[in-house]
């Protein structure tokens, strides 16, 4: 697992707009608000009490994608330009009211 609460902690992880780590990448805090730079995670997302409102470009994420929200509800209302998730999709407390260009979900 990844725990990522700064852009600079971010970044490194990004190679031609993929991050290629297989595990969980949990992005937690209020300083990252948008994620540029990523079109494709290779692992699972996680939103954890965190302050992102935008996902940017990305597009995949080839595992799970998770929100989680315990002390405030995420600022993320749409999913945007998200296509896939290729495991579980979990909004628990989001804030999330549309699902953008979501088009595959889970094991196909």
């Amino acid at each position: 697992m990844k725990l990522i609460d700064k852009y600079t902690e971010l970044k490194p992880l990004i190679r031609n707009k993929t991050i290629k780590y297989g595990g969980w990448t949990v992005i937690k805090g209020d300083k990252i608000k948008k994620l540029k730079g990523v079109s494709i995670i290779g692992g699972s997302l996680r939103l954890l009490d965190s302050a992102v409102e935008d996902l940017g470009n990305l597009r995949i994420i080839k595992k799970n994608f998770w929100i989680h929200q315990y002390h405030f509800y995420s600022p993320l209302k749409s999913l945007g330009k998200l296509e896939e998730v290729g495991g579980d999709l979990r909004l628990s407390n989001s804030n999330v009211e549309d699902l953008g260009k979501l088009k595959k979900l889970g094991k196909h």
